[in-house]
């Protein structure tokens, strides 16, 4: 069964509430840690701050990854179904305007009114695949902020 576009947002309104979590514990166990490093910096010390800074460059790298290959994928796809909906739709019109019957009036209307909804049925799937592109593209920042949360709760 196919997720609604509310589910998906929620889901990546969940992802992101776990990842802020996270990071609120990481976050200031690191800057504690790098407030209180002696000189020299031992190389315990030397390892967490070097780890900080690749999983950065690392989690940063995997998103830009997702998000390129999402935009690669739908791009080319949401450019051709939106030039449908514009073209059903100009067409509707033309049909409405070009009327000299009532029937053909009624006919032009039915027609727009097909491509109202149609247009606005593939803006909300559109919405709920921007929301999954988002939740997966961030999913390798998710799982290193978990992670660290729970590897410096051992420290």
């Amino acid at each position: 069964m196919r997720k609604s576009a509310a589910h998906r947002w929620l889901e990546l309104g969940q992802l992101n509430a776990e990842i802020l979590l996270a990071s609120s514990e990481v976050i200031p166990k690191r800057l504690t840690r790098l407030a209180s490093a002696n000189t020299p910096v031992s190389a315990r010390d030397q390892r967490e701050f070097a780890r900080m800074s690749q999983e950065k460059l690392d989690a940063g790298a995997a998103v830009l990854a997702q998000s390129a290959m999402a935009l690669a994928t739908a791009g080319p796809r949401w450019t051709m179904r939106t030039a449908m909906h514009w073209q059903a739709l100009g067409l509707a019109g033309l049909a409405i305007a070009g009327s000299t019957t009532g029937t053909k009036l009624r006919a032009g209307q039915a027609a727009m009114k097909r491509a109202i909804v149609s247009s606005t049925k593939a803006c909300v799937e559109g919405s709920g695949q921007i929301a999954s592109s988002s939740k997966k593209a961030l999913k390798p920042v998710h799982h290193r902020a978990v992670a660290n949360a729970k590897r410096l709760r051992k420290s």
